[in-house]
């Protein structure tokens, strides 16, 4: 897994037949337990449902709200790094 604290993630797949989650929803990491193999999601919509990629289940980072909105945007008026991100 290469994912970290803080990091804004995207659900591709959950196996889990009980959830409301939906592909493409998103929500923020706040914890790796390597031991169970459990990915610690704050999901958006409130959920807090853990992903286990050893059971099928997916995400991937999500992209930026920049990148979502204009790349081109994003390309053209920041030259060596992002903006850093608002509180």
């Amino acid at each position: 897994m290469n994912f970290a604290k803080g990091d804004r993630v995207e659900l591709v797949h959950t196996n889990d037949p009980y959830t409301r989650l939906e592909p493409g929803d998103q929500g923020t990491v706040y914890c790796w337990d390597a031991h169970l193999g459990h990915l610690e999601v704050a999901w958006d919509s409130g959920s807090r449902l853990s992903m286990i990629p050893s059971e099928g289940d997916r995400v991937r980072h999500a992209p930026s709200r920049l990148q979502a909105a204009s790349p081109r945007v994003q390309d053209s008026c920041w030259s060596s790094r992002p903006p850093e991100a608002s509180a």
